[in-house]
């Protein structure tokens, strides 16, 4: 589970921008566009609990996580 899956339309050099929940939860940041066509059919962000899993425990403390 290291990638999510969306619809939501992007603008080229979005990559890094949040990704928002209906509840505007941040849920993950946006990483590409499907690479396999000049129109994406879905977009990819990485989730907020694979990039906090990956942090050094001293970091997420920090950070409150």
């Amino acid at each position: 589970p290291t990638r999510v899956r969306y619809r939501t339309n992007t603008e080229k050099g979005s990559s890094g921008s949040p990704c928002f929940t209906l509840g505007w939860e941040l849920a993950a940041l946006h990483h590409s566009g499907n690479p396999e066509r000049d129109v994406s059919l879905y977009n990819e962000g990485i989730p907020m609990d694979a990039i906090r899993d990956s942090l050094p425990d001293a970091l997420r403390a920090e950070l409150g996580w």
